[in-house]
């Protein structure tokens, strides 16, 4: 069940933020449709950018000017998603793929901010059923409803990690947008969801990881201030070294990793997402430390998890995994000692991502990568695990 709430996430991230066709309709007059289309282009263009203050400002001015229409409601919900996923550091896909996140623990998010989404939802919802009460056959307005279930199963997925939920909600997302085609076949939102949900599930299977690649690339030139899209850049290189090393091309996965670390090091010291990036600079110093860790560099690795914990404000469950994989690297490093130490800081710390369980492993056994380990041979995403606890 993990893997496909981790497609509906995946899915409905990509067409909450895409959406642009609306299908013809007498809910907004043509000058309105205008007025409406720049306020959510600007408002999504700003979320792209992390500038969630303007997205606001662009999403509450559309609610203000059609007070009947879902959108309003529906795109300050998004944007409330997105923030949350943002502060909590949970807007690298790659998390969702970690059997660790399924896991409880105490890392909750603010009750009133969980509260302010279902109120935006709800109201969202209400909307779009009123007018399919009087026109059931509008498409507009059965296309806000999909989304709005969309939305609704990516925020219990990915912030209230409530998964049967999500998995409820993502299913009728897609089968209403699925009505919508039946009733509009060229209706491109429609065809969006359906065609995602259907080319990432064969997109997974598949391990396409040069068409990620060249997607985050795209991206990432098109949003340099978002510096996420780098993150995505890098988890990618990292897919791709590991797909090559058990191809039994070492070249061609050294080279991989080589461009995994210089995405970092970009990320580190430029200045084009200096101002978005420094608030973030304990995941990128995180996602290093992984990749480090991966191909084999043990102290490299170490360092850059441990800088994570001495980030100012940084993210407090981040810390406290950033502490558990310093241990870890210290094992494998053979520095049991220094491995000793981080694995009681993980236990002094809150719970989160099953952290005190693995403290405790690590505590009466040192952790040892698996065979391959340092060859490409596991995948970590912000608490997954990138080997096994053996014997020593």
């Amino acid at each position: 069940m993990n893997y496909f709430v981790c497609i509906l996430i995946i899915v409905f991230s990509a067409t909450f933020l895409v959406q642009g066709q609306q299908p013809p309709s007498t809910w907004l007059g043509e000058t309105e449709r205008a007025r409406f289309e720049t306020l959510r282009r600007a408002g999504i263009e700003a979320l792209y950018n992390l500038d969630y203050d303007k997205a606001q400002r662009d999403f509450k001015e559309i609610a203000s000017l059609y007070p009947a229409h879902p959108g309003g409601p529906q795109l300050l919900a998004t944007r409330v998603w997105i923030k949350t996923l943002y502060e909590t550091r949970r807007l690298q896909s790659s998390l969702y793929s970690s059997e660790s996140f399924y896991t409880n623990g105490d890392d909750k998010v603010d009750p009133k901010v969980v509260e302010e989404f279902r109120r935006l939802t709800r109201e969202a919802k209400r909307l779009a059923e009123a007018k399919l009460k009087q026109d059931p056959k509008n498409v507009e307005a059965l296309d806000s409803l999909a989304t709005t279930e969309g939305l609704k199963a990516s925020f219990e997925e990915a912030v209230e990690r409530r998964h049967f939920a999500a998995l409820r909600d993502g299913n009728d997302a897609v089968d209403h947008h699925r009505a919508v085609l039946k009733l509009d076949p060229k209706f491109i939102d429609a065809q969006l969801t359906v065609g995602l949900y259907e080319y990432v599930v064969g997109y997974t299977r598949e391990q396409r990881f040069a068409d990620a690649l060249a997607l985050t690339r795209d991206l990432s030139a098109k949003y340099p201030r978002n510096y996420l899209f780098r993150l995505e850049t890098a988890d990618a290189l990292v897919s791709m070294a590991e797909a090559k090393r058990k191809a039994k091309d070492v070249a061609a996965a050294t080279q991989a990793e080589k461009e995994a670390f210089a995405t970092f090091d970009e990320l580190l010291r430029d200045r084009a997402v200096r101002d978005t990036a420094v608030r973030a600079l304990d995941l990128i110093h995180f996602k290093y430390g992984e990749v480090l860790l991966l191909a084999g560099q043990q102290d490299r690795a170490a360092r850059e998890f441990l800088a994570a914990t001495k980030v100012e404000r940084a993210e407090p469950g981040l810390v406290t995994m950033a502490h558990l994989y310093a241990a870890r690297a210290f094992d494998v490093g053979g520095k049991r000692d220094e491995a000793m130490a981080q694995y009681k800081e993980v236990l002094a710390r809150p719970n989160v991502y099953d952290s005190h369980d693995e403290a405790k492993k690590g505590l009466r056994q040192a952790y040892k990568a698996e065979q391959g380990q340092g060859q490409g041979q596991d995948t970590g995403a912000g608490g997954e695990k990138v080997g096994s606890v053996q014997q020593d």
